[in-house]
């Protein structure tokens, strides 16, 4: 034991990226909630189509064109599906990796800016840090949170020139890391922005001449990959789903700080949300005063970076309005990621300062945050069911890692030739589920009238369409046709209904299954699966066709209760034994379909 406290001792990081990956690693094994959000598995499908040698060209493959980041993420779980499989596992294992090396570079960046406490007050705030910002951690998007990799590098590098460091190459790494950081995420460019603003004023001299034309030269070289994407799809690389840097309007504005900071419960309470960022903050500008002269000006420089993101990300089109789910607070975590370097350096500067009172406010305040961040962890534990490790490891190496419904939404456009070409190509991933497959591929080719004059005529041309496939393709791509039936019936259920009761023979225990895993709303909540079990009783008889429908529930409440089938059980349990019987079938149906095969 002396032994082991002599080596962390020695190499503190090291202790510091255990006790993360320890924190880390329990939250995924105790499936707690960092799944699924902000198109993890359409990422991991990507993956998937990389592996499985879809026949298009390879940056088609990236459903979003603008950013790199979650392309390059794509390619890490595609190494991370040959290691683990092609399941949830893969995903986290690459989360872990990110986690840590944001953990790293900000301890090199606060060790560097600051000082060895500093950076150990960085990194204790980091891993016990607010509910809301330990689960985005362990998303793995490849955008906001991971592009602070970069943002440190920007940062430290620039701070680094600005305070006179002599030499040649580190105006070429600055160069380096921003323009692949540029690639990665736009957010970069407006921290090179807050550099080059500071090089302007501190050494232009430089900046005009040698030091300048090096670091000219990397942000080409890193750049290299955003000049590729851009020469393969122009304008699009730009493409932000259609937003622009300027516009947010004062009714987003408003309903953005009302949810965070006004509304009662979730998250603008202390351990779960953004009131989390605020208090840190605050700490820190009632610290500035007493902090060191050498630690005052690396703290302005980052916190006007801060000030600087915060006008942008205020002021912008990219404000999300209301915010009423942690996942909307993403665009925030450099806010939250380098007010916590600040918090950390002010935390240090008290313990520093003579006096008992300074050393026992600093105590006081990080013992204070720490308690907060510990208890937003145990929080986040308890959502899941920490008790079950066994079973909650096979559930992430059986759960696949992949979804295709949501992945062809976004990247069939890319790809040329007809529908019927472009369900080919989709056949061509390597799944044992053919159906699911094949379903997901119809159910966003053919999910419009496409110039129909009416529903019938649009279902008659689409299996029309369908006729000369073999007799299973056809029956799996029927199933598909839900989103069609739908929006062809101007969204009108109760008529999509009546069109699947009235459906060739060998089709409508089909539809109506369809229709009902279709359901009115994308994630199933207790009044919505009423509304559908009340349709489901006006279905005409035999009761085979009421049973269908609601196996179509039970496999559209999959994507609430996708890890916990007991979940599903219980909020099936009040609607009645018969029913619940129907909506748990469609549910483990549904469930089979994300499941990988057994050896």
């Amino acid at each position: 034991m002396p032994a082991l406290l002599r080596f962390f001792q020695q190499r503190p990081l090291v202790g510091w990226l255990g006790l993360c990956l320890l924190v880390k690693a329990a939250l995924v094994l105790a499936l707690a909630d960092v799944f699924f959000y902000g198109e993890e598995l359409e990422k991991g499908t990507a993956a998937k189509a990389m592996l499985d040698s879809l026949a298009v060209p390879h940056h088609q493959l990236a459903y979003h064109y603008y950013e790199g980041g979650g392309f390059l993420i794509s390619h890490l779980k595609a190494l991370a599906f040959l290691v683990a499989g092609e399941n949830l596992l893969a995903h986290k294992l690459v989360a872990l990796g990110f986690a840590l090396a944001v953990l790293a570079a900000g301890w090199h960046f606060t060790l560097r800016m600051f000082s060895r406490s500093a950076a150990h007050w960085f990194c204790a705030l980091l891993i016990f840090a607010p509910e809301c910002f330990q689960k985005l951690s362990l998303l793995n998007l490849g955008i906001h949170f991971e592009a602070c990799l970069f943002l440190f590098g920007v940062l430290g590098l620039g701070a680094q020139l600005i305070a006179g460091e002599p030499g040649r190459r580190p105006w070429f790494l600055l160069g380096l890391v921003t323009g692949f950081g540029l690639y990665f995420s736009y957010q970069i460019g407006l921290a090179a922005v807050w550099v080059l603003a500071g090089l302007l004023w501190r050494r232009p001299r430089e900046v005009f001449g040698v030091g300048g034309v090096l670091g000219l030269l990397g942000t080409l070289l890193g750049a290299l990959p955003l000049f590729v994407m851009y020469s393969l799809v122009g304008e699009a690389v730009f493409d932000i789903h259609g937003e622009s840097i300027a516009g947010a309007n004062l009714e987003r504005l408003t309903a953005f700080a009302h949810s965070v900071f006004v509304e009662p419960g979730g998250l603008s309470s202390l351990t779960a949300g953004a009131w989390c960022v605020a208090v840190p903050l605050a700490v820190f500008v009632l610290a500035a005063p007493v902090a060191g002269a050498s630690s005052r000006r690396p703290a302005l420089f980052i916190a006007g970076y801060l000030v600087l993101f915060c006008m942008v990300y205020l002021g912008g089109g990219f404000i999300g309005g209301r915010v009423y789910h942690f996942f909307l607070l993403l665009r925030l975590a450099p806010v939250w990621i380098f007010g916590s370097v600040l918090v950390a350096a002010a935390l240090a500067a008290l313990q520093e300062r003579p006096g008992a009172w300074a050393r026992g406010a600093g105590q006081a305040g990080g013992a204070l945050l720490l308690a907060l961040g510990l208890c937003a962890t145990l929080g986040a534990l308890a959502y899941g069911s920490p008790g079950e490790p066994l079973k909650n490891w096979r559930i992430l190496m059986e759960t696949k890692g992949y979804s295709y419904d949501q992945y062809f939404a976004k990247v069939l456009w890319h790809f040329e030739g007809t529908r019927m070409q472009r369900l080919e190509l989709c056949e061509a991933f390597n799944d044992s589920d053919r159906d699911w497959l094949r379903a997901a591929a119809v159910a966003n080719l053919w999910s419009e009238r496409a110039g129909a004059a009416s529903l019938e005529e649009a279902l008659d041309r689409a299996l029309a369409e369908f006729a000369d496939l073999a007799p299973e393709r056809r029956r799996d791509s029927a199933f598909g046709l839900a989103p069609l039936l739908v929006a062809a019936s101007d969204w009108d259920g109760a008529r999509a209904l009546a069109v699947a009761e009235k459906a060739p023979e060998g089709l409508r225990l089909q539809w109506l299954e369809a229709l009902g895993r279709f359901g009115s709303g994308r994630h199933p909540y207790a009044e919505n699966l009423s509304v559908e079990l009340e349709r489901s009783a006006a279905i005409a008889e035999p009761e085979a066709f009421r049973r269908a429908f609601r196996r179509g529930l039970g496999r559209w409440l999959y994507s609430r209760f996708r890890l916990s089938e007991e979940s599903a059980e219980d909020f099936c349990a009040p609607y009645g034994e018969a029913l619940t019987r129907d909506l748990l079938s469609g549910y483990r149906a549904e469930r089979a379909w994300h499941t990988l095969p057994g050896d």
